[in-house]
């Protein structure tokens, strides 16, 4: 399993949100961006072999959680919160070289708040 801690998405990538689009495009850029450079990070660190990670990777099906610890205690909407994350969820199948139509997201999962960091665990695998 591979964890990767990526930055709580911003309100920006709300599809509630109504921004021009143009708002919207460089928040997006931002978290692919930013999922690149945390996904490799966590590949380099983790100590996985390559071999397992290959092997997971060509499955036809991966598996991902999604744990938010969010800076405050809101009632946040879970599909709304996925939704913010295809920007970051996209960076990190680039980074691993796999089509993101293979992620398979069951849930969100929402943490206790995390005020000083808040924060996204994904996990692939």
């Amino acid at each position: 399993m591979l964890n990767i801690r990526l930055p709580f998405p911003s309100s920006k990538l709300s599809p509630n949100s109504r921004l021009h689009w143009a708002q919207r495009h460089r928040a997006s850029k931002q978290a692919k961006g930013d999922a690149c450079m945390l996904t490799m990070q966590a590949i380099q660190s983790s100590g996985i072999p390559e071999a397992s990670l290959q092997h997971v990777l060509q499955l036809p099906q991966i598996d991902v959680r999604l744990f938010f610890h969010p800076s405050a205690k809101y009632r946040y909407d879970q599909d709304n919160l996925i939704a913010r994350m295809k920007a970051a969820l996209d960076g990190v199948s680039a980074t691993l070289g796999v089509d993101d139509v293979k992620f398979n997201i069951a849930k969100a999962h929402i943490m206790p708040p995390c005020k000083s960091d808040p924060h996204v665990l994904v996990v692939v695998g």
